[in-house]
């Protein structure tokens, strides 16, 4: 199997390309990045964890900074995971609309099951 640095299509080049901005931001943003993304899945998760308050000025102890820290890095993935998805379901005569719509389902599909991975194995400390 041979090894393509550079893809050759234009979704997977778009995806490379996010995913490697979305990881220098992830680190370069600390942790900003992340509560964006807590932001975009703060009602489902409500609705999941009543427990857990949906102000992150109240959030506390030590697994904050490190949850929103990772919590960036995994979702970069999501990109060439979508890229992927978007590729397959060209091959498969899906609409331009579809595609993009399936893209941006997966990076949010994603962004909340890692917040419901990250959620159910800490446990908060909420004042």
């Amino acid at each position: 199997m041979k090894f393509i640095l550079w893809p050759k299509t234009k979704v997977m080049q778009f995806s490379l390309i996010a995913f490697v901005l979305s990881i220098l931001l992830s680190l370069f943003s600390m942790g900003f990045l992340g509560a964006g993304l807590y932001f975009i899945a703060a009602k489902p998760l409500a609705l999941l964890f009543p427990n857990v308050p949906s102000d992150m000025n109240t959030w506390h102890g030590d697994w904050v900074w490190p949850a929103m820290i990772s919590l960036q890095m995994l979702w970069s993935f999501s990109f060439l995971i979508a890229g992927r998805v978007y590729l397959f379901l060209q091959e498969k005569d899906w609409t331009k609309l579809t595609l993009k719509t399936s893209y941006i389902v997966i990076l949010l599909l994603s962004n909340l099951l890692i917040w419901l991975v990250l959620l159910m194995n800490v446990t908060p400390e909420m004042s």
